[in-house]
């Protein structure tokens, strides 16, 4: 239950990021097949520094990372989900990660962006070591997939002391496009005491909770 609303009051926390991330890529993706093609802006940035946590409303020591998601305009075909894959992990490990997504655009100058899709799922497996993120889970015909033309931003936030890169998946209609993004490095999350992974938890809560008034 403390995941749950630790992951929604921080939802509503980041919807206003502003500043330079610590780093950032960002590139071109493509797949087709015989019925047709996608192509994709996706960048991905990182934000370390505690001038830029106290801006997007974490809590002391938090790393957060964006990847964005565009489908092209000229696309023929939607994209329907994504994944990354960042290794085995542990459930003291996944407690203090948390992936999620914002309900509209993150970029101020677009707020009410009738382009913007967000996705209605979102998971960490840390079993198998795969975030995922997925359109069509709900009836609402607007989330069914990320039709050309539309955009998606997922964040992941995490205790980690550094970050990485690992290999990302886009699944459409009718194909796939590996690419590569930022991640927080899971190997480097220190793992506290049992009263202490408490206490992380309702600093997210109240950190949210503080933003958002």
């Amino acid at each position: 239950m403390l995941r749950t609303l630790a992951l929604f009051f921080t939802t509503a926390a980041l919807g206003d990021i502003i500043g330079d991330p610590t780093d950032y890529m960002s590139y071109k993706v493509w797949s087709q097949d015989e019925e047709g093609f996608y192509e994709a802006n996706v960048s991905s940035a990182v934000y370390t520094e505690p001038d830029q946590q106290e801006v997007v409303g974490l809590p002391e020591g938090a790393m957060l990372v964006t990847l964005t998601i565009e489908n092209e305009w000229y696309s023929t075909m939607a994209i329907e989900d994504l994944d990354i894959y960042v290794g085995e992990s542990t459930s003291e490990i996944a407690a203090l990660v948390m992936p999620g997504y914002f309900f509209d655009n993150p970029d101020k100058d677009r707020l009410f962006d009738p382009f913007y899709n967000a996705p209605d799922y979102v998971d960490f497996a840390y079993e198998t070591g795969l975030f995922s993120w997925d359109w069509g889970f709900s009836d609402d015909m607007k989330t069914d997939s990320l039709a050309p033309g539309e955009t998606a931003t997922v964040w992941i936030v995490s205790w980690a002391e550094e970050y990485t890169t690992a290999p990302a998946v886009l699944q459409g209609e009718g194909g796939v496009a590996v690419f590569e993004t930022f991640i927080p490095d899971l190997e480097t999350i220190p793992i506290p005491a049992p009263g202490a992974l408490m206490v992380g938890g309702m600093g997210v809560l109240f950190g949210g909770r503080r933003r958002r008034a």
